[in-house]
């Protein structure tokens, strides 16, 4: 009896002395999270195109095509691939603007194209997040700040040229005979510039006209003038289609 009433105050004592609180837990580290990459603009633009352009259907090579499914997207063109690209007169123009080539393949009929395919490439230039074309040539004009004189209508008319010319831009493209121009034009008008680029594929000259009124471009035509000219080099008959320009400008 005499032990447990001792241990009991033994116990009773511990209890005084250091408390009746639990262990404290171990606290569990907090991860960080892992930071997402950014996508640069290259792989931005790469990444668009592989999604716009996943599949070819196989209708485009065919000249049987099978029926559609409901819903079923016939898409023809065979994205390549998506590189930088740099001309001198773009940089001196458009100094913050990243240029692009995008590469793609227009997938045809044998029995039409004996090639089964012509080259779509296209040229994309990217400054502030927003993307533009040949198409939006004002636009970037605008964006730039570059405002058409004198001093810079055949700088501004190579760099539209250029624009238009992403099948043959890979390889050297030298202008000419920058000068006056009275073609007619559409709406009763006339051109007033013209000049002549040169591509190494093909050796084609193309003649570049343009109508530029109070220091806007207004329109714009390019015609093939020779073909396999100089030194050139050679590319299959119909895999590099011309640029099909016939430029109207459509803002007021």
């Amino acid at each position: 009896m005499r032990q447990a009433i001792l241990l009991c105050l033994a116990i009773a004592m511990a209890v005084a002395l250091f408390g009746c609180s639990s262990p404290t837990p171990t606290a569990t580290p907090t991860l960080a999270p892992t930071p997402t990459r950014v996508l640069t603009e290259l792989e931005a633009i790469d990444a668009e195109m592989r999604t716009n352009f996943s599949t070819v259907h196989p209708n485009c090579a065919t000249d049987a095509p099978r029926p559609l499914q409901p819903g079923e997207r016939v898409n023809c063109t065979q994205y390549l691939w998506t590189k930088p690209i740099t001309r001198t007169e773009w940089s001196e123009l458009f100094p913050r603007a990243r240029f692009f080539l995008i590469g793609a393949r227009r997938i045809e009929n044998l029995e039409t194209n004996r090639n089964g395919y012509y080259q779509d490439n296209s040229v994309v230039a990217q400054q502030n997040g927003q993307r533009y074309n040949a198409t939006t040539f004002e636009q970037l004009l605008n964006v730039n700040d570059v405002a058409t004189s004198d001093r810079n209508l055949e700088l501004v008319a190579k760099v539209f040229a250029l624009m238009n010319l992403a099948n043959y831009i890979e390889k050297d493209i030298i202008f000419s005979e920058w000068g006056n121009s009275d073609w007619p034009a559409r709406f009763g008008q006339h051109y007033n510039y013209a000049v002549t680029g040169w591509t190494q594929l093909e050796g084609n000259k193309f003649q570049w006209s343009f109508l530029f009124r109070d220091g806007v471009l207004v329109q714009a035509r390019v015609v093939v003038r020779e073909q396999n000219t100089g030194n050139y080099i050679n590319v299959p008959a119909g895999v590099l289609r011309w640029p099909n320009v016939d430029y109207l400008r459509r803002t007021p």
